[in-house]
Parts: C-alpha cells; sequence; structure tokens
C-alpha cells in the first residue's frame, strides 16, 4: 500500500543514482519502491527487492523522463545515437507512458542495464516534485 505523506508527481519506482558517492546501504543503481515522502525535509523513504528501506534525498533518486522529453532527446540525438539505443528510448518512454508499476519497473532497469542512455531517458526526481503543500480540509 503506498503511505506516500503529500501528493507528489513522483513515480513509485525510483534508481538510486548509480554515481552517488555515499550511501549507507550500498544501493547505487539499484531500483526501489519509494513508500513515504516528506517533501519539506527532501526525505523519501525506499524499499528494495530485498527488504532493505533507505531514506535519501531527491537528488540521490533518478526517475523516467516523460515522453515528450525522451522524445525532443531522440530528435535532437538521432544522428548521434545508434540505432540500438534509440529503439531502447522509444521503448523506455512507451514503457513509462502506456505501462502501469510493473512497466514502469521495466524502463527503469532498461535504462539502468544501458549506461549510454541514462542521459536521454533519466532524470533526478527533484524536477519533477509539485511545491510542498500543507494539509487542508477535505472537499
Amino acid at each position: 500500500m503506498n503511505t506516500k505523506s503529500e501528493k507528489a508527481i513522483t513515480p513509485d519506482y525510483v534508481m538510486i543514482d548509480p554515481d552517488l558517492q555515499q550511501d549507507t546501504i550500498n544501493k547505487q543503481g539499484e531500483i526501489g519502491f519509494v513508500t513515504v515522502i516528506n517533501s519539506p525535509a527532501d526525505d523519501y523513504w525506499v524499499v528494495f527487492d530485498d527488504g532493505e528501506i533507505g531514506l535519501y534525498a531527491a537528488d540521490a533518486l533518478l526517475v523516467v523522463k516523460h515522453e515528450h522529453q525522451i522524445l525532443d532527446y531522440l530528435i535532437e540525438n538521432k544522428e548521434k545515437l545508434p540505432l540500438q539505443d534509440y529503439r531502447k528510448l522509444e521503448n523506455i518512454a512507451l514503457l513509462n507512458t502506456y505501462g502501469g508499476d510493473t512497466q514502469q519497473k521495466k524502463a527503469l532497469k532498461l535504462a539502468a542495464a544501458n549506461p549510454a542512455i541514462r542521459d536521454g531517458a533519466l532524470a533526478p526526481v527533484a524536477l519533477y516534485r509539485e511545491p510542498s503543500r500543507e494539509p487542508g480540509p477535505e472537499r
């Protein structure tokens, strides 16, 4: 069950930045599920497949970019990208846009497995957060 503490534009699955210098549980490059977000404190609790839980700041987490951003990247780099990488980026965009949680995780795994396409496919979660909001009365 998703127990996010506030609404945020954050996919449920994230990848820990492979270049993260300090990670107490050594999950750089791994994919986990965001269970709790406390945006004012910049705290993201992430659980991994092995059951370990880590606390991360938004700048340590990567998510799949929006489809239009990936497509823009493809257009801008079509001459430079090998066909194989081009197709992988297309697949990532489609999986993330039209799929559910399982496809979102597949998109992240595909990007994680291919360092050459990470810049075109992934962005820090901080770019997709909504501004913090105080809880208000329900309508």
